[in-house]
Formats: C-alpha cells, sequence, structure tokens
C-alpha cells in the first residue's frame, strides 16, 4: 500500500491529476488486498486519497465506504473533528472540543466506549496523531463529569482495557474520582489495572488522595508501592512530584525523608524512575526551600540526591545555586562536588562557567578553590593538560563582567602565584591557564611569580607560549600577539641576575619571528 501511495504521488506531482479509470483501478486494487472493515486500511485509503485527490476531488466518492465506517468517524472526531487548514488553529482548538462534548452528551456509554477502543489503535497512528487523539478522548472523558456513573464506567473499562501508552492523565482522573467515590472504591478502581498502566494509576492514588483521608494504612501502602520494582520496565514517563510526601508527615514526620531514600535505591535497577522523581524535586522548589526540607539531620541524604542527580542530570543544577546552599548547610557536599569532577571531568569542565564560579560567593572562597585545586592535581590524570580547562571555566570573567567576581578571581590567582611559587607542578598548571588571558594581566602575574620565585629553573618550566596553537586565516596576528606578550617582559629582567630569564625570552622570541618569516613566505607562494 506504502508503495501504491508513493508511485501515484509521483504521477500526481507530475500530471497534477490522474484520470478516473485510473482511480477505480486503484480502488479495486485497494480493496481487494485491504478491505474496508479494519481501520488501519481505512487510514492507509485516507492517506492514498489524499495524495491523488484534491479537497473537493470526486475522487473521493470513489473510497466513501472506508470513510462512512463507524470507527473512521471516531478517529475523525478524536484527531481533528473536521479540521480545516483554513480555520485558525485556537478556533479549531474550541470546534474540536465543541463537537467532542455534543457527541458525547448524547452518546450511551457504549458510544464512548467506541472512543476509547479507537485510541488504543496508538501503534497504527502517526506520532502527530497520537498526540491529538489522546487529547480528544481527555476531552471525551472531561465530558462525562455531570455522568458521574459512566465516567466511573469509562475510566474502568479504561483501565481495564490496560492500554500500552498513556492516553489519559491519571493523576486528573484519580482527582476526580475521590471527588465521586469513596477512598476505598477508587483504590479498588486502580488496583484493577493491567499491568501497563497500574504503576503511574496507583502513584496517581497516593499522589492525590485528600490529607484528611490519610491513616497509617494508606502511608504503609504508599511505602509498599515505593518499594515495588514493578516500574523496572518503565522507559517513558511523566516528572513524578515527591513533593506531595509531606501531606503524610502527620502520620509519619520523617516520611519525606524515608521516601526519597527508597527512591533513591530505584536508582540500582532504574536511574530513569529515581531521575523522573527527583527532577521535579529541584525544579519545584527553590535552593533554600529544598534545603529546608532536609535540614532535621537529612542533609548527607540530601547530598547523595544531589550526587546523583549530578550524575545522571547533568544541567539539573546549571548555575550551581542548589550547590552554593547545600554547602552553607552542609559542606561537606564541596567534597562530593570534587568527586564528579575527577570522575567525569571531560564533561564536567564543559559545564556552565556558573556552577563552577559559585563558590566565589562565599566568604571562604579562597579556602574553598584552594581544595579544590589540590584534589584535582592530586587524583586527576595528566593534570599539566587538564587543569587548565578546569581553571578557565573558573576563572574567565562572565560576559555579565561582575565587578565582585572579577576581583576574587584575581585575588585568588595571586593567592596562588603567591602561595605555590615554588610547586612546579602548580605553577606550570596555573600559568598555562593565564596564558590565554591578555597581555597586561598575564605580565601582571608574571611580575608576581617573579617577585617570590627568582630561579631560572623554575621560570624555565613555565610556559610562555601555547601548548597548542589554533588560528583561522593568518597566523602571523596570533604569533605577533605572543611576540609582543614576551617583549613586554624584558624591562622585568634588568641586571645581571636576570641575564637567563632574558635571553630564555629573546629566544622564544626570535623563533616566532622565524615562524612569521615562513608562514609570510608560505602565504606569498598561496596567493
Amino acid at each position: 500500500m506504502a508503495l501504491i501511495v508513493l508511485h501515484f504521488y509521483s504521477i500526481r506531482t507530475k500530471f497534477y491529476k490522474i484520470e478516473l479509470r485510473t482511480v477505480k483501478f486503484i480502488k479495486d486494487l485497494v480493496e481487494s488486498h485491504f478491505p474496508a472493515s479494519n481501520l488501519q486500511n481505512m487510514l492507509l485509503a485516507n492517506r492514498l486519497v489524499q495524495v491523488i485527490a484534491g479537497k473537493d476531488d470526486p475522487h473521493k466518492a470513489l473510497f466513501a465506504e472506508y470513510f462512512e465506517n463507524e470507527d473512521f468517524r471516531t478517529y475523525t472526531l478524536l484527531k481533528d473533528a473536521g479540521y480545516s487548514s483554513e480555520v485558525d488553529w485556537r478556533e479549531w482548538e474550541k470546534l474540536k472540543r465543541q463537537a467532542i462534548e455534543e457527541y458525547v452528551s448524547g452518546a450511551e456509554i457504549e458510544m464512548v466506549y467506541r472512543l476509547i477502543d479507537v485510541s488504543f489503535e496508538m501503534d497504527i497512528f502517526a506520532y502527530s496523531d497520537q498526540w491529538e487523539i489522546s487529547g480528544g478522548l481527555r476531552i471525551a472523558i472531561d465530558a462525562l463529569m455531570p455522568r458521574k456513573d459512566d465516567y466511573v464506567s469509562a475510566i474502568k473499562y479504561y483501565l481495564e482495557k490496560d492500554p500500552p501508552t498513556n492516553g489519559l492523565c491519571p493523576e486528573h482522573c484519580v482527582k476526580t474520582l475521590f471527588s465521586f467515590l469513596p477512598d476505598t472504591e477508587v483504590f479498588e478502581i486502580v488496583k484493577s489495572c493491567g499491568h501497563n498502566k497500574k504503576n503511574p494509576w496507583m502513584y496517581a492514588y497516593y499522589h492525590e488522595l485528600p490529607q484528611e483521608l490519610i491513616t497509617a494504612s494508606h502511608l504503609q501502602g504508599l511505602y509498599r508501592f515505593l518499594e515495588d520494582t514493578s516500574d523496572k520496565d518503565i522507559a517513558t514517563s511523566g516528572y513524578r512530584n515527591i513533593d506531595f510526601l509531606e501531606k503524610y508527615s502527620g502520620v509519619d514526620k520523617d516520611v519525606l525523608a524515608k521516601g526519597c531514600e527508597i527512591i533513591l535505591a530505584k536508582a540500582e535497577y532504574s536511574p530513569f524512575m529515581t531521575g523522573i522523581y527527583f527532577e521535579l524535586l529541584h525544579h519545584r522548589n527553590t535552593p533554600k526551600e529544598l534545603v529546608k526540607k532536609f535540614q532535621n539531620g537529612n542533609f548527607e541524604l540530601l547530598v547523595r540526591i544531589y550526587s546523583f542527580m549530578e550524575e545522571h542530570k547533568r544541567h539539573n543544577d546549571y548555575d550551581g545555586q542548589f550547590l552554593k546552599e547545600i554547602y552553607l548547610a552542609f559542606p561537606p557536599i564541596l567534597d562530593k562536588y570534587i568527586d564528579h569532577l575527577v570522575s567525569d571531568s571531560r564533561e564536567h569542565f564543559r559545564d556552565n562557567s556558573e556552577k563552577h564560579q559559585r563558590f566565589f560567593e562565599m566568604s571562604n572562597f579562597i579556602e574553598i578553590y584552594d581544595h579544590i585545586y589540590e584534589r584535582l592535581l592530586a587524583e586527576i590524570q595528566f593534570p599539566e593538560l587538564r587543569i587548565s580547562q578546569y581553571l578557565e571555566t573558573v576563572l574567565i570573567p562572565r560576559k555579565d563582567n561582575q565587578k565582585t567576581l572579577c576581583e576574587r578571581q584575581d585575588k585568588w590567582i595571586k593567592h596562588c602565584i603567591q602561595k605555590h611559587s615554588s610547586d612546579e607542578l602548580k605553577i606550570h598548571c596555573l600559568f598555562s591557564f593565564i596564558f590565554i588571558l591578555n597581555n597586561d594581566r598575564k605580565r601582571k602575574y608574571m611580575e608576581l611569580f617573579l617577585k617570590h620565585n627568582r630561579s631560572f629553573a623554575a621560570f624555565n618550566r613555565i610556559p610562555l607560549t601555547p601548548s597548542i596553537m589554533s588560528w583561522s586565516g593568518s597566523a602571523i596576528p596570533m604569533y605577533q600577539r605572543i611576540i609582543d606578550y614576551l617583549n613586554s617582559l624584558l624591562p622585568l629582567f634588568m641586571g645581571l641576575e636576570w641575564l637567563e630569564h632574558k635571553a630564555h625570552v629573546e629566544k622564544q622570541t626570535a623563533a616566532l619571528r622565524k615562524q612569521i618569516k615562513s608562514e609570510e613566505i608560505d602565504e606569498i607562494l598561496r596567493g
């Protein structure tokens, strides 16, 4: 069938119209292989007509039996209710809602069942159609709300069929059921779900259970639900709001911590499920609100949750506001943060610099960055190559050019130079970063270093030129900028004790001038 559609699409592209006898031949061929009793065949016929016929083309009538079937009419109602491209999409949504509500208002419950049955054929619909049909079904079920018994019957029918995809919103439907029925009856309805729907609908039950009805029995049921591993095969789901656990605190004041422990343990078999719970914990709470929730001796748990999110949802705290607030309440999180930098430094160094610079807002920022620097140097492989990448994210001023931040960055750099002037590795890594700064800043930091360490051996180990160079177009301007920097250092080397330093700089400069001459010749040869 697909080949037929594509073939005649090509014909229509070339000739615009297909002769009636040709269409009749196609119709006979389609009917012999794709009977009109099957919804999938109706959709294929509909697609074929869209290809070979215009909007008002009489050829459509030849396929009428495919489109007069009640299942196809139901599909059309749920999908777009006769949408026309001439209608604004907002107006279309309004008309679709009105058409579905009007249909449901006069429909027997069996007609609503048909809507549900058609919506379950998701695997034969295009992806865009699935979204529209699910939306149509939600409108239809909501339209039943004035008819309590029919609403309950429709939900039961929907759950008994156990669709593999999500058409209805469990939380919305369960909340409505609670307005109609006692909680025990709602539980029995949800409990009767098939495998595909049981977990999200059981979550909805405990999420929507009115707080005034909660008992110790409900709380134990909640814990059993959270501990259940039937969610191990769930691969797609909406996020789950974990804050609802707090409404059970009247029965157990530690319910949030206990629930989080259970959910965190799920990471052993499903990081996905753990993530959909904890994602909203960060998105629905400010950093201060989140810390407050764990202030009664549960900060270590909060750090483990944060660490999980750092590992699996890297941009969850892209600007470091949660990191900062947790540190203020529980400083040991600093080592967990460093653990992530060490274990996956290539990726974490590329994260938003705001997170890495957040500790400059602390009064003890020098102590913090000293500790980070020490551990990275000790634990990262090939620190000479990698540490400068971290320093770049931390020490390059942001575009907003915050004065306080720049001052503190400068203060820490100077502190490191003074403190580590005799430490070859630390100074090498620091000046590997410093080289990317402007010439005035580089010269200032070099002058400070020479003030604390006059040894030529130490100076000789500091990179004066980049180990890796890249440019676009001519390399000459890049070489010249380096030469300008090196020349700016020469006034620092006045006197006999600086002869070796001066000679070393001049040697580097001569090599760069030679590179410029070579580049000039190459450019002439390239034309």
